[in-house]
């Protein structure tokens, strides 16, 4: 194909991993439509221009396996995935592709202005991470329009603008640094206490003031 060619021409990536994309995307392309094959050449050469978080949404499962399939993607890059919108307790049930057991995936479930946990938000002390707000958010459509929309997929988008912005400030953290920078500087809740690992929402500001003293003491 001829991205990874001018990936590989470009010295972005080697001819080991030119072969494998060439070979998964091929098979992709063979059993899903040529649209969603694009996407992931877009997602990969996104990431080889240093964008290092992805947002993924319930049924995404093949797309993430196949990039997971990637070694370098696996320490380069977070992997932000909503909990979905079926009211499942993920530490009992799977649901993919947040499910996979990778350290550099962080599961998100939604909640509203006040905290409370989604009605319809997958949820579980250990099978989700952080929470997000996730009901009734403001956002854009076509011509101009404006609209209120619910689910997990809008609180992930919280959790992966908030990871960016760790990033963007300290290019040097890990996948597995921000997680646990988002993690531990949520703002706790009691109703949240058996709903996610973080036991709380995120905290855009504490999380950003945490990501700039970051491991200084090990400089």
């Amino acid at each position: 194909m001829k991205d990874i060619e001018r990936w590989l021409k470009k010295g972005l990536i080697d001819e080991k991993l030119a072969e494998i994309l060439n070979t998964d995307l091929k098979e992709e392309a063979e059993k899903k439509q040529k649209f969603t094959t694009q996407i992931v050449l877009y997602t990969i050469g996104v990431i080889l221009l240093g964008t290092g978080v992805i947002t993924f949404v319930a049924g995404n499962d093949w797309i993430l396996e196949l990039l997971q399939s990637i070694p370098v993607l696996q320490i380069l890059i977070l992997f932000v995935c909503a909990a979905g919108n079926s009211n499942l307790n993920l530490d009992n049930q799977s649901l993919f592709p947040c499910s996979y057991d990778l350290d550099n995936i962080i599961t998100v479930m939604a909640v509203d202005n006040k905290g409370l946990p989604y009605n319809s938000s997958g949820y579980g002390e250990n099978g989700v991470d952080i929470a997000a707000p996730g009901v009734n958010v403001k956002t854009t459509l076509p011509d101009d329009e404006e609209t209120l929309i619910s689910g997990t997929s809008v609180a992930s988008a919280y959790v992966s603008g908030t990871a960016a912005l760790l990033l963007s400030q300290n290019p040097k953290l890990t996948p597995v640094d921000i997680k646990e920078i988002l993690i531990e500087n949520s703002h706790k809740i009691n109703d949240l206490k058996s709903k996610c690992k973080s036991k709380g929402i995120i905290d855009v500001s504490a999380s950003f003031q945490a990501g700039m003293k970051y491991k200084e003491d090990d400089k």
